[in-house]
């Protein structure tokens, strides 16, 4: 990603662009793909990778979902791993994945906590989603997004199913961060300044134009 005067509108304020770039460019930032198939209909491979700008090594907890596009998680693992420092690290993606069938119709996550001996997660410090695409193809269902105000005044977003790029409209409000990927049973927390009455969000599973 590279930084433009096209990441902001006319009045200044922030385009999706400018939160994806953001985070793209964070001091720990972590990237997850998967090849389009082959003309046999083989899957391409997976690859993972994570980024710190951080001057020492970086321990890290991965964990890594597989998602159903109604929500249903089908896998979990968990991996402790060390980033490197001041650079990229290549990640390895489980080693089950490789064994899914092209028929199955699925996303997938990654996210980066702390690491430690604890068994308790923190706070993600980078994520990553890797979607069924081409978007066209495919219909995701509603996510039947959940916003609402914290007593601090902080924004708190939740999703019955898997959301793709939420957009959060706050005529009254700057918030922290916008266009996000949003996973059933995770309350994403953003702070803001202002006033979020008439705040309202849309994503692209209630935009898209499926093709049949």
């Amino acid at each position: 990603p590279v930084t433009s005067w096209a990441l902001i509108d006319s009045a200044g304020r922030p385009k999706p662009a400018w939160f994806a770039t953001r985070r793209a460019l964070a001091p720990v930032a972590c990237a997850l793909r998967r090849a389009a198939d082959d003309a046999a209909g083989r899957r391409g491979p997976w690859s993972a990778w994570a980024v710190s700008i951080l001057r020492e090594t970086l321990p890290v907890r991965a964990v890594w979902q597989r998602h159903a596009l109604d929500g249903s998680v089908l896998a979990t693992h968990t991996q402790d791993l060390t980033l490197a420092a001041n650079g990229g690290t290549d990640l390895t993606v489980p080693p089950d994945w490789a064994a899914l069938a092209p028929e199955v119709i699925e996303l997938a996550t990654l996210s980066l906590h702390p690491g430690g001996p604890s068994d308790t997660l923190g706070a993600p410090l980078a994520r990553a989603h890797a979607w069924p695409e081409p978007f066209r193809w495919h219909r995701f269902p509603d996510p039947v997004i959940d916003l609402r105000a914290a007593r601090d005044g902080a924004l708190l977003l939740r999703a019955q199913r898997p959301a793709k790029g939420v957009w959060i409209h706050a005529p009254h409000a700057s918030l922290d961060d916008n266009f996000l990927d949003l996973m059933p049973g995770e309350t994403v927390r953003i702070g803001c300044a202002g006033v979020l009455d008439g705040m309202s969000a849309i994503c692209l599973n209630n935009v898209q134009d499926a093709v049949p």
